[in-house]
C-alpha cells in the first residue's frame, strides 16, 4: 500500500470490470510571487477515443467521476458470490 495516497497494488480485474483512461498532465506556467503553478492536461477514454482537456485536477476528477456514477458493473455469476 502506498503510505500517503491510500493506493494499493492488486491483481488485474476481470475483463469487462474496468474503464480505461489515459491521462497526460503538463506544467503550463510555474508559480510566481503572484500566481500559483498552472497545470494543464487531457484525459482520453480508451474505450471510445473521446479526449477532454482540463485546466485543473477538479475538472479531471469530474470527468472520470461521471463514468463511475453511470457505469453499472456486470453482475457476477453465482459461483463468485
Amino acid at each position: 500500500m502506498c503510505k500517503h495516497s491510500g493506493l494499493t497494488t492488486q491483481a488485474s480485474p476481470e475483463p469487462g470490470h474496468t474503464i480505461l483512461f489515459s491521462v497526460k498532465i503538463w506544467l503550463e506556467e510555474p508559480a510566481t510571487a503572484t500566481s500559483p503553478t498552472l497545470w494543464r492536461g487531457h484525459v482520453t477514454n480508451l474505450m471510445s477515443g473521446e479526449r477532454r482537456y482540463f485546466q485543473s485536477l477538479v475538472q479531471l476528477d469530474a470527468y472520470i467521476e461521471q463514468f463511475i456514477e453511470q457505469w453499472q458493473p456486470p453482475t457476477l455469476p453465482k459461483s463468485y458470490e
